[in-house]
């Protein structure tokens, strides 16, 4: 009862979690060999070997495409805000540096009414932190 106690509170993280349904998956695959014919061991590998690619697979995608998942933690708007908000003004600025102030300020004004406009709720909080960050680095101070 004290190792299960134990197993239950070191699963923490979705991704600890997920490694434990794999374990018990192929805990039972390979423990099954014994209650099958031998002629069925090649194929319990087989899918044993398959489990575990296609979860590699899984969660590698995951890693790449949705990594807070894995840790269980939302990403924090301030810091992805800022990080976003920074690239995209970088990104943006040498193109139109070279436009009279009046004009430039225009563009601004333009993008940033396209990240103010109303959408999309779950994301607003962090358009509006890209936002700021474009309206600081760009020296916009009114709205």
């Amino acid at each position: 009862m004290a190792n299960d106690a134990t197993l239950i509170n070191a699963v923490k993280t979705p991704l600890g979690f997920f490694v434990l349904v794999v374990g018990v998956i192929q805990a039972v695959l390979l423990a099954g060999m014994k209650l099958v014919e031998p002629n069925l061991h090649q194929l319990i590998l087989i899918i044993f070997a398959a489990i575990t690619v296609l979860l590699i697979i899984l969660v590698g995608g995951i890693a790449v495409w949705k990594p807070e998942a894995l840790s269980g933690k939302p990403y924090d708007v301030e810091i992805l805000g800022h990080s976003i908000g920074s690239e995209v003004f970088y990104s943006f600025d040498p193109y139109i540096s070279n436009l009279p102030d009046q004009e430039r300020m225009e563009a601004y004004q333009s993008l940033l009414s396209q990240m103010e406009s109303p959408g999309d709720t779950a994301n607003q909080l962090i358009r509006k932190k890209i936002a700021a960050v474009i309206r600081e680095r760009a020296g916009i101070t009114s709205q």
